[in-house]
């Protein structure tokens, strides 16, 4: 599962942006590392985007409600120097083996799903597979 913050350059380039945007992804990692279970692997992979790897799920329709879950919990205010800060985050969803056999192929999928969710309007979550049956 892929996530991207939001708009974040436009967080990022207002007056207060970097302090700011640095809590807001510092706040963020703290949530997503609180949702997730200890199973459950997140990372850090550039200034805007995060990567979950879901394990021990027991149906395609599994990562889909984490999803959702995520984007309820994340879209919740953040507290950047006593001001409320509302950032919302696009989610790739993209499952081993139905959407590739290999990491990098996966995380691929992954990726682009969360970048067409951007593209899309962001605030939501799009999976690998119904993104592929679309072209």
């Amino acid at each position: 599962m892929s996530l991207k913050l939001d708009r974040f350059r436009q967080l990022r380039d207002a007056p207060d942006g970097h302090a700011s945007a640095d809590e807001v992804v510092r706040q963020f990692a703290k949530r997503i590392t609180a949702f997730v279970r200890t199973s459950d692997v997140p990372a850090r992979l550039s200034d805007d985007s995060f990567l979950v790897v879901l394990t021990a799920l027991t149906t395609s329709n599994d990562a889909a409600v984490v999803a959702v879950r995520l984007l309820l919990v994340l879209a919740e205010p953040f507290d950047v120097v006593g001001h409320a800060r509302t950032v919302h985050c696009s989610i790739g969803v993209a499952e081993f083996p139905r959407d590739a056999n290999e990491s990098v192929a996966l995380l691929g999928a992954a990726l682009a799903a969360a970048d067409r969710a951007q593209v899309m309007g962001g605030g939501r979550y799009i999976v690998a597979s119904d993104l592929a049956q679309s072209r």
